[in-house]
C-alpha cells in the first residue's frame, strides 16, 4: 500500500465498513444483481464535490510494477474495489500525485456527502467519548491524527506523526474485577506492524485482566495488521492535536447544552462545519493539474 496517500486511504478503509461495497460504486445501482460481473471494462464512481454529486468514469486498468499494484491493494488478491476507487479519486483530483497529501476529513466528505466536525483534543467536550460511541453505533466515519511538521515521523510508542488513522470501533470492556475500561480501536492504513505499543496494545499485559469471552466480543486480534486497541485516556492524550468525526445524514449525537443533555440532528449541532471552503482553496491551487471533463472521460 502506498504510504504517501494515507489520508485518503484511511477514508477508503473506514468507508468499507460504513457502506455496502456495491452502493459505494454508484448509489442507486447497488441492488442490481450481478453488478460486479457486469463491470468488464469501465466503472463509474460517484463523489460529493462543491454541493453536488459528480460521476467519475474510469477503465479497469490499474498501475502495476513487477506484477503488483503500485498503490492501494487488498489482502485478497482477487479484490480490486479499493484500487478502482483510488483511481477514480485520483482522476477527480487530477492525478495520483495529487493524493500525496491532504485532509482526511475532505476525503470522507467526498465519499459520503455528509458533514464533518473537528475536535481539538486539548479542548474536547467532556462527553466526547459518548459522542464517539453513538457515532460508532450509527456507522459514522471517524478518523484521527497526530499533527506535526514532521510527516510520517515514527515515535517510540509505535504511533506515527503527520499520519491519518481510522477509528474502527469504540467499546467499553468489562474487566475481571467488575470494572469497565473505555477503549478505542484505531487502524493504521498501512496495515503492517506499525502499531501502538502502550497499554491495551496487541501484546499488552492489560489483556490478562479480561476474560476470553470479552476478548471474543471485541474481536481481539494480535496480528501485525495495523489495527490496535488503546484506552480512551491514551487516545485523547496521544492524538491531542486533532480529532475528526464525519457524520452522515440522519445521525444524531448527544451534546451538552446547559443542564442535562439532548438529542439533536448533526446538522443543528453548533460547531459543525462542512469542509467545502477548505477543499476549494486546495483544489484551486491544483487547478493546473485537473483533467478536463473529469466526470465522463476514461483514461
Amino acid at each position: 500500500m502506498s504510504n504517501r496517500a494515507n489520508w485518503a486511504t484511511a477514508g477508503f478503509w473506514r468507508s468499507r465498513f460504513a457502506f455496502d461495497a456495491q452502493e459505494a460504486v454508484r448509489p442507486g445501482c447497488g441492488a442490481r444483481p450481478g453488478l460486479w460481473r457486469q463491470l468488464l471494462r469501465h466503472v463509474s464512481f460517484r463523489f460529493w464535490q462543491f454541493g453536488e454529486w459528480k460521476d467519475v468514469e474510469i477503465d479497469d486498468r490499474l498501475p502495476t510494477k513487477y506484477g503488483k499494484l503500485c498503490f492501494m491493494r487488498s489482502e485478497d488478491r482477487n479484490e480490486f474495489w479499493s484500487a478502482l476507487l483510488e483511481k477514480a479519486y485520483a482522476k477527480l483530483n487530477g492525478s495520483y500525485e495529487a493524493l500525496s497529501g491532504g485532509n482526511q476529513a475532505e476525503a470522507m466528505v467526498d465519499f459520503t456527502g455528509g458533514l464533518c466536525e473537528t475536535f481539538d483534543m486539548r479542548r474536547a467536550p467532556p462527553n466526547l467519548y459518548n459522542i464517539m460511541v453513538q457515532a460508532n453505533n450509527a456507522c459514522s466515519l471517524m478518523g484521527c491524527a497526530i499533527e506535526s511538521e514532521q510527516l510520517e515521523g515514527h515515535l517510540s510508542n509505535g504511533l506515527i506523526t503527520g499520519h491519518a488513522y481510522s477509528v474502527t470501533d469504540v467499546k467499553k470492556v468489562r474487566l475481571n474485577n467488575g470494572m469497565e475500561e473505555s477503549l478505542v480501536r484505531v487502524r493504521n492504513p498501512w496495515g503492517n506492524e506499525c502499531e501502538w505499543k502502550g497499554d491495551w496494545s496487541d501484546h499488552s499485559h492489560k489483556w490478562s485482566s479480561v476474560s476470553q469471552g470479552e476478548k471474543d466480543k471485541l474481536g481481539m486480534d494480535q496480528r501485525d495488521d495495523g489495527e490496535f486497541w488503546m484506552s480512551y485516556k491514551d487516545f485523547s492524550s496521544q492524538f491531542q492535536q486533532d480529532r475528526d468525526l464525519p457524520f452522515g445524514p440522519g445521525v444524531h449525537v448527544q451534546q451538552r447544552q446547559g443542564r442535562g443533555s439532548q438529542e439533536a440532528p448533526m446538522g443543528d449541532v453548533p460547531g459543525v462545519r462542512p469542509v467545502e471552503a477548505q477543499r476549494q482553496r486546495r483544489r484551486l491551487s491544483q487547478q493546473h493539474r485537473q483533467l478536463p471533463h473529469e466526470r465522463t472521460v476514461s483514461h
